[in-house]
């Protein structure tokens, strides 16, 4: 019989490791050992995700055959990967129905046995079976870890060339950016230039830049003028030798962070990402931009609103479960870009955006600093409004020049 004919048999012990095996820090927060699952098969996965902290199928094979991992893969593990639900309490539901039957099989072998021991030994069996729980475990702070907690929320990280901005937001893991402007105004450059900040900063974070906008030279070209402060349409001409390619080539291109180009949806999105983490880094995440992330639930596939408020809720719900930063491009609505009211409330599509966002930057043209008409199609001088910020105060930036022909943005 197939491994997976038992499913339906098991089905509470088949859907506690759908969610175990997307929310790994869950594993070892529940109280709970492998005898308890009446499935070897289960059991197997179950060490597998109790021992190794990483999906990789050389890992599974310690424990199970091939034909074993491939259907962890494609059955238990995809089956919960796009859940939008308290996955802690979840796993905790089904891991103490799961115990429950233990328990229940426990004490009827220790009835047919009944005889063979004293009065004393029954009880003491009987008062342990009854005795065992599988509750989450609550983590002690420890005076290391209360320091640690003071010094992420008072520093967050830092981006080259973002300095002063990264001082008042001071992001940290779990954050979820909204960069937001008008169509053509600068947000896929803006996230480039953070993206190529930490990218090159290996040790310490892994980038996945998600592009869904423009095609994949356009976005590389962007980079590549980022990176080398030339000018994009110089790489049409021939005035660049074959080095500088070579040297931009090995800056902007490794086996860590990477760029993806072309249509995805919510849930390829997070696929990939799950299947990529670095444990000893922070992991960030660009989506470039909200409105084209698709979904292949139907139920939220009607309409505009209901697919970004599904998108945003799973982004968020991505960032919380795996401790990841996560920044996204959005949009204004043509109304409020026509009234010249630029809010939080202008973010197209859906409220959502603002509810799951714990940043949001409103990238507007300087009142200030007044970019000539004649000198806009070069550089563009730009406010960067801090609407909403969990870690601190909001407040408007206005000390920033987009360099649109090599595609920087410069804080002064």
């Amino acid at each position: 019989m197939n491994e997976f004919d038992i499913t339906r048999r098991y089905e509470n012990e088949f859907q506690l490791l759908s969610i175990l095996s997307n929310c790994r820090k869950i594993v070892d927060k529940i109280k709970f050992s492998d005898k308890y699952f009446k499935s070897e098969f289960y059991q197997k996965i179950y060490r597998y995700l109790k021992n190794e902290k990483s999906m990789d199928i050389q890992l599974m094979l310690n424990y199970m055959s091939i034909d074993d991992a491939k259907e962890f893969i494609t059955k238990i593990y995809v089956n919960n990967l796009y859940a939008d639900c308290d996955k802690e309490s979840m796993a905790l539901s089904y891991a103490k129905l799961i115990l429950e039957d233990y328990k229940k099989d426990e004490i009827r072998h220790l009835e047919y046995s009944k005889a063979t021991l004293s009065s004393d030994e029954y009880y003491n069996k009987l008062t342990e079976i009854i005795k065992l729980s599988c509750e989450v475990e609550v983590e002690s702070l420890s005076k290391e870890a209360i320091d640690e907690m003071i010094m992420d929320d008072s520093q967050g990280i830092i981006v080259k060339n973002f300095e002063i901005l990264s001082h008042y937001l001071k992001i940290g893991l779990t954050d979820l950016i909204t960069v937001a402007d008008t169509s053509g105004f600068g947000k896929s450059a803006f996230l480039l230039n953070v993206y190529k900040s930490l990218s090159q900063d290996k040790d310490k974070y892994k980038c996945h830049y998600f592009n869904l906008e423009v095609a994949p030279k356009t976005m590389i070209k962007r980079l590549l003028a980022i990176t080398s402060n030339h000018k994009v349409d110089e790489f049409d001409k021939n005035v660049i030798n074959e080095d500088f390619y070579t040297d931009a080539r090995d800056k902007i291109q490794d086996n860590v962070s990477y760029i993806k180009s072309g249509s995805i949806t919510i849930e390829e999105l997070k696929a990939i990402v799950l299947n990529s983490l670095d444990q000893d880094k922070s992991n960030v995440i660009f989506v470039d931009h909200i409105g084209l992330l698709e979904t292949k639930d139907r139920n939220f596939s009607r309409n505009e609103y209901d697919k970004v408020t599904h998108c945003m809720k799973e982004l968020r719900n991505l960032a919380l479960d795996n401790n990841l930063i996560i920044f996204v491009a959005s949009q204004f609505d043509r109304a409020s870009i026509k009234n010249n009211n630029i809010g939080m409330s202008s973010l197209k599509s859906s409220g959502e955006i603002e509810n799951s966002s714990t940043h949001v930057l409103l990238l507007k043209e300087s009142k200030d600093r007044e970019t000539p008409e004649d000198q806009k199609k070069y550089y563009q001088e730009v406010t960067v409004n801090i609407a909403k910020n969990r870690n601190g105060e909001v407040r408007q930036l206005d000390i920033y020049t987009f360099l649109k022909t090599k595609q920087i943005f410069r804080e002064s």
